[in-house]
This record gives C-alpha cells, sequence and structure tokens, in this order.
C-alpha cells in the first residue's frame, strides 16, 4: 500500500496537482501538499439483504483512481472471543491481542463511516497527500461525517465528493421498478392504471440510455461547467415528458425529436395527461428529479468499480460471506490478504506453492464441515437452542442506505432548484 501511495504521489506531482493552504491560521499556511483522487467503499462480515445491518465486523477501503490499488483499508470488530469467554464465565481474561474495536451497541452501518474518516485522517501521515476528490455511491454518510469532522480544516480544504454514475444509474432503475410494480391504489381504475404502470416498466431501459446520451451531448459543448450542470439538469427532468409523448419543452429547448433515432416510437400517443391523472407521473418526476440533483457527479461519468471489485476479493476469502470471521483476527487478515492479492494480482495460493504445502481442498472441506457439525451438536447439548422468534433486526439507521445522513446541497444546485421553483409558482 506505501507503494501504491507513492505511484499516486508521483502522479499527483507530474501533473502539477498541489493544494496549497491560505489559511493564516493554520499551522501549515503557504504550505503546498499534493492531492489525488480516490475511490471507496464499505463491506460487512454478513449479507443485509437490505434488511439486517447487525453484523459483527466490517470494513472500507480506501483506492486510488489513478493506479486502481489499494491505499487504506480498515476493519472494525464488534467481538472478541476471548473477551467474550470471560465475560460468560466471569473471570478475568487472559493476555491476548484483542480485535474488537468498535462498541457492541453501535450501529454496525457507522462501521463505513467511521474507518473512512480514520483513512483521510491518515493520508497526509501515510502517503503525504491529500484526499481532495473523493468517488463513493453515496450510500452512507461518510462525506456527511468528513465535514461535520472538519478532517482537513488544518489544511484548509474540503474533499469534493462525485456520486459513482453506476450506482445513480442503479438507483433510478430500481425507483422506476417499484413504481412499474406497486399495486392499483384504491380508488384507481385497473383497466386504466395498469397499462400505464407497464407502460413505465417498458421504458425502464430508455430512460438509461437517454440519461447517457444527454451526458455526452453537453460534454461535447464547450460551455462553462456551472452551465453544463444547470442544462443538463432541465434535460433530465423534461425525460418523463419526452418519453411519454409531451414534447412541448422539447420543442422550447430546440430539439427535434424525430432527429433521435428509436427514442420516440410512440410520438403520435401523448400518455402523460392520463399519468398524471392516476398520479403516476409525479412518482416518475420524483424519480428524475433525484437522479437530476447529482448532474454535475454524471458529467464526470465516474465509477467507484476499483472499490467495487476489491469488496468482490474479500467476499472470495471469507468463504461467500457464509462463516464467521469475526471472533479474532480472521476477518482483519483476509482483509489484508485481499488488499495483497488487489495490488499484486498474485494468487496467494502461490504462498503454498513456495513453502511446498499446498493444503488438499477436499480435506480442508471436508474437515471444516466436520468440525461445524461438531460444534453445533455440543453447543445444543449445553446452551439448548437459541430463540429465534420476537428478535428486532437492526435496520440501516442514519448512517446507510436512503435515510443515511447527507450533506447540504451546494449554492449551484440551490440555485437552479430555487429557479426551478420560482417558474412552477408563476405559472
Amino acid at each position: 500500500m506505501n507503494k501504491a501511495g507513492l505511484l499516486e504521489k508521483e502522479y499527483a506531482v507530474l501533473n502539477n496537482q498541489y493544494h496549497e493552504v491560505k489559511s493564516s491560521t493554520s499551522e501549515h499556511s503557504g504550505k503546498r501538499f499534493p492531492w489525488i483522487a480516490i475511490t471507496c467503499d464499505g463491506s460487512w462480515m454478513t449479507r443485509s439483504y437490505g434488511t439486517n445491518y447487525a453484523s459483527l465486523s466490517g470494513l472500507a477501503v480506501i483506492v486510488g483512481m489513478h493506479t486502481g490499488k489499494v491505499l487504506y483499508v480498515g476493519v472494525k470488530n464488534k467481538y472478541c472471543a476471548a473477551c467474550s469467554y470471560a465475560e460468560r464465565n466471569m473471570v478475568k481474561p487472559k493476555e491476548h491481542n484483542c480485535f474488537k474495536n468498535f462498541d457492541r451497541d453501535a450501529a454496525s452501518t457507522a462501521m463505513e463511516s467511521a474507518i473512512l474518516l480514520e483513512g483521510f485522517q491518515d493520508s497526509v501521515h501515510t502517503h503525504k497527500v491529500l484526499y481532495k476528490v473523493m468517488v463513493a455511491d453515496g450510500d452512507a454518510n461518510a462525506f456527511k461525517m468528513l465535514e461535520d469532522s472538519g478532517v482537513y480544516d488544518a489544511y484548509d480544504l474540503m474533499p469534493v465528493r462525485i456520486r459513482c454514475y453506476n450506482h445513480l444509474q442503479r438507483n433510478l432503475y430500481k425507483k422506476l421498478d417499484t413504481i412499474g410494480k406497486a399495486p392499483t391504489p384504491a380508488g384507481q381504475a385497473r383497466k386504466q392504471y395498469i397499462p400505464l404502470r407497464k407502460k413505465i416498466t417498458e421504458k425502464i431501459g430508455l430512460f438509461r440510455d437517454l440519461v447517457s446520451q444527454c451526458i455526452a451531448y453537453r460534454n461535447e459543448h464547450d460551455d462553462e461547467h456551472a452551465s453544463k450542470v444547470c442544462e443538463l439538469r432541465r434535460d433530465i427532468l423534461n425525460l418523463p415528458n419526452h418519453i411519454f409523448g409531451d414534447h412541448n419543452e422539447c420543442k422550447e429547448r430546440g430539439y427535434n425529436c424525430s432527429e433521435i433515432e428509436k427514442t420516440c416510437d410512440d410520438r403520435e400517443s401523448n400518455y402523460v395527461p392520463e399519468m398524471k391523472q392516476v398520479g403516476l407521473f409525479d412518482k416518475v418526476f420524483e424519480a428524475v428529479n433525484d437522479l437530476s440533483v447529482n448532474s454535475e457527479s454524471l458529467l464526470y461519468r465516474v465509477t467507484n468499480n476499483y472499490a467495487e471489485g476489491f469488496n468482490s476479493l474479500v467476499a472470495v476469502h471469507i468463504g461467500g460471506k457464509r462463516i464467521n470471521w469475526g471472533t479474532r483476527g480472521q476477518y482483519f487478515m483476509r482483509a489484508l490478504a485481499s488488499a495483497i492479492r488487489h495490488n499484486t494480482g498474485a494468487f496467494l495460493s502461490s504462498i503454498y506453492e513456495h513453502i511446498g504445502d499446498i493444503p488438499s481442498v477436499v480435506h480442508k472441506v471436508d474437515t471444516a464441515r466436520q468440525k461445524k457439525v461438531n460444534d453445533a451438536r455440543i453447543l445444543t447439548n449445553t446452551r439448548g437452542r437459541k430463540r429465534q422468534y420476537g428478535r428486532v433486526k437492526p435496520d440501516s439507521g442514519k448512517y446507510y442506505g436512503p435515510q443515511s445522513q447527507k450533506s447540504d446541497k451546494d449554492s449551484l444546485t440551490l440555485k437552479v432548484e430555487g429557479e426551478a421553483h420560482k417558474k412552477v409558482i408563476e405559472a
């Protein structure tokens, strides 16, 4: 990871990417620090399936956007087998290397933000660089925590957040798919509602294609960046009308829809009035509006695939998240092993080949299976079967998911939304 950080720093120096501390009150006033772009993401030891956020261990990773190599990986554990054994038996724990470093009663979803904050705090000390640009999926409240903590206040810098393009498109798909599969509300005529609802499902792919075309169209022009952001947002907000047959806004903006290939198959039919009547159009517009707020991120069209790729390696090394590796230091060691493989590209089997001791895969699997059966039998005989009913599954809370805390909107977004709201009032 140190070598990866050195490569990132060399790239920043070569491209003259420096941040100068201008604050006179800062201890670093007048100094210049290289800055780099990074991507980050979190992962947990157990799968949540969108409902159960109670993992005992979690990790987060920071990857350099230039090299694609891991710069920082951290792990949080809520459990230690040795400490837990001593607590149950009311004895003093034996001397051991305790891997518990997270409050057992704290939300597991808060692990990602806490680890990333530590990674940012460690950037100058370890790699001698600042993380100025942060590409993330936006699922967690990591950026909000970075803002509140003032991680780079001493360097007079606030990191810039860019949302992952793939996640933004996927979120739009999910929202439109949910609208297209929602049951008919009470009081609505099924014969009118269901065909319109199916029309939304049929057009989901078209929404994604046209968003991509709008981004490409805006990037082809040499307008100012702020102008591109505003115009892209107007383009995206017009998509529901355009796709469902109302092209009045298209004409006002100077678009000739007939020249756009395979995007207006139903130009002779305008479904917008009917969809507004049954309430579907407002739901679609709300989903598209959520995407338009991130127009600036869409223009960059970058992803956090490097971090996602690392998470997939971790899943491989922990057995598909089906085994509890969080009792001691196994989860931490497997996270580090994943970082080595990610940065070097070498398989861990090369280590066994080097020492001349290649374990039999069949023997390993069979031994693990037999041990699991024996442990389950002993646990059942000594403590009885654990009661599963009545348990409350922790939700994602304020740290992760759609309801996680978000940072305040920037001045450009507020200006655009204010102008749009003013037009609605005046209309």
